[in-house]
């Protein structure tokens, strides 16, 4: 028998903590919210700040100039259906402090595009682990958790930081999705 929870409406929008940008290589994440967005929901794609520290790569050092003329215009429309917003954050994402920090960065700015885009009911879809405590600093009814990368064995990461962000966000989503083994 159905209980009043089970009843309350169904999420309008989405919120994507993707892997990788939005005019990045196209991956699930794209595919799914394109989806989302044909039937009906409002997606914001929240473009990565990334899950180690930046390096004075020429991959890195472009990202950032691309980051950085995007902060001009952080939300727009990329498809019918689907806004991109462009985040501001502090490149210390290997550490707890950095991760602190930029939750509530982030936080902020989500918080302000969806008033912009007028949500009701949000469902936060999170791929970074250390993403998915957002949960308790923007409006949001469901949370999943969509693993799809062994991230603790990328290069370049903090694997003890990474493990113990992943536990919490598996005990702090409804829903968690693994693609990758770990």
């Amino acid at each position: 028998m159905a209980t009043p929870a089970d009843l309350r409406p169904l999420p309008d929008t989405i919120v994507c903590l993707p892997i990788n940008e939005w005019d990045g290589l196209p991956l699930n994440s794209h595919h799914l919210m394109r989806e989302a967005a044909g039937r009906g929901y409002r997606v914001l794609y929240v473009d990565p700040i990334g899950l180690r520290r930046p390096t004075m790569t020429r991959k890195d050092v472009a990202k950032l100039g691309r980051r950085i003329r995007l902060l001009r215009a952080p939300l727009s429309s990329v498809e019918p259906g689907i806004w991109r917003l462009a985040p501001a954050a502090i490149p210390l994402q290997d550490t707890n402090l950095g991760i602190v920090l930029n939750k509530r960065l982030l936080a902020a700015q989500i918080r302000r595009a969806l008033g912009r885009l007028g949500a009701d009911r949000v469902l936060l879809w999170a791929y970074p682990p250390q993403l998915v405590p957002l949960r308790s600093e923007i409006p949001c009814d469901l949370v999943i958790y969509h693993r799809t990368d062994d991230y603790v064995s990328l290069p370049g990461m903090n694997a003890e930081l990474l493990e113990a962000y992943e536990i919490r966000a598996v005990e702090a989503a409804d829903l968690c999705i693994g693609a990758a083994q770990g």
